[in-house]
């Protein structure tokens, strides 16, 4: 999914809403879709990497990755 298919997603929710109340909520509307597509992404990379590195000799010792941050 892209973020204009994500934008079209999240504003066909306001089906019937005035075109000027949908207009104020349009910056909104993209910003919701580019972050939901954002997260996502970093959730699988998440998912596959993991976000803590452990040292194999010494399992306390742990490494934050960037994909936590």
């Amino acid at each position: 999914m892209t973020i204009e298919e994500e934008y079209e997603r999240i504003k066909s929710l306001f089906d019937g809403v005035d075109e000027n109340q949908l207009a104020l909520l349009d910056g909104a509307i993209v910003e919701a879709a580019r972050l939901r597509m954002e997260l996502n992404r970093l959730h699988m990379i998440a998912a596959a990497s993991g976000l803590v590195k452990v040292d194999p000799v010494n399992p306390s010792r742990q490494k934050e990755l960037p994909v936590s941050k």
